[in-house]
């Protein structure tokens, strides 16, 4: 099923970023911290890869990787200031094994990665 709800322009980083954050299983972030920023390079690394292999240019790896941050932090905030607002741990659990929430609503791996990664893009950004 596809969710044509945010059809339209924009930056194709900002649906790269939502499918790294809302798909993600909880493997691929359990080193946390660093690990989690290098996961997430190696996800936008292999896009853009698959991206330019198929043809698309006039967009260089520099300025979609900050697009990627931009992207992300925008996402963590939305996180924070929506999704985030009534949820508890128990909350967290009982979604643990449902596929009708986002990885970062039901996995406190995948939130607190998701919250690492924006924080180092922050700091990169100078923000």
């Amino acid at each position: 099923m596809i969710d044509f709800q945010w059809t339209g322009r924009g930056l194709g980083a900002v649906d790269v970023v939502y499918v790294i954050a809302a798909s993600a299983d909880r493997s691929i972030f359990e080193g946390g911290g660093a690990e989690a920023v290098t996961t997430v390079q190696s996800l936008v690394d292999y896009y853009y890869d698959c991206l330019c292999k198929g043809g698309f240019e006039g967009l260089t790896k520099e300025v979609f990787m900050q697009q990627i941050k931009y992207a992300w932090i925008d996402l963590t905030r939305v996180i924070l200031g929506d999704h985030w607002s009534s949820l508890t741990c128990e909350i967290v659990e009982s979604r643990k094994d449902k596929m009708s929430f986002n990885a970062y609503n039901k996995c406190v791996v995948v939130g607190r990665a998701v919250m690492e990664v924006a924080n180092v893009y922050l700091n990169d950004l100078g923000i």
